[in-house]
Formats: structure tokens, C-alpha cells, sequence
């Protein structure tokens, strides 16, 4: 939930393509963190930071495709990237 939050005022200011793209930098340093973990604590942390870019992608990635997408199948675009979360 903290990610969805954060990622709106960033996406107005940046937009939503270069904000989505620096997503991916949680989101490798999350699963990094995870995929080396020794112990519980390390796999939790890895896991929140993952978290907070999965959040906020899961908010920007939707509106992005659904400006982007042709106005005709603008539709079908936004319900099958609802779906897919699903």
C-alpha cells in the first residue's frame, strides 16, 4: 500500500514511463536481498522492498498502458491488464 501511495506524486512529477522504469531498482534490489539471505530478517526486508515497487507498478503500469493503447482497443487493453492481476 505504501508504494501505490508514494508512486502518485512521483508519476505526476517524472511521469509514468520514467517513473515505472526506476521501479525496477526496488524491485532488483529486493529480490537480490531475498535471493541472498542467510537468515529470516534479510528475506523480510528483501521482501518489503520488493513490495513497495510491486505496489506501486501494480498502480502505474495499468493507467500507462491504458494511455498508450490505441483508442479502439483501449478497452480490451485496461480489462486484460486487470486480469492478469487477478
Amino acid at each position: 500500500m505504501a508504494g501505490a501511495l508514494g508512486c502518485a506524486p512521483l508519476s505526476d512529477k517524472f511521469g509514468r514511463r520514467p517513473t515505472l522504469f526506476a521501479l525496477s531498482i526496488p524491485l532488483a534490489i529486493g529480490t537480490l536481498v531475498s535471493a541472498c539471505a542467510t537468515a529470516a530478517p534479510s528475506i523480510i526486508i528483501g521482501r518489503f522492498i520488493a513490495g513497495l515497487g510491486i505496489g506501486a507498478a501494480s498502480v502505474l503500469a495499468p493507467s500507462l498502458l491504458a494511455e498508450i493503447s490505441p483508442t479502439k482497443s483501449r478497452g480490451a487493453v485496461s480489462l486484460l491488464t486487470r486480469l492478469a492481476y487477478v
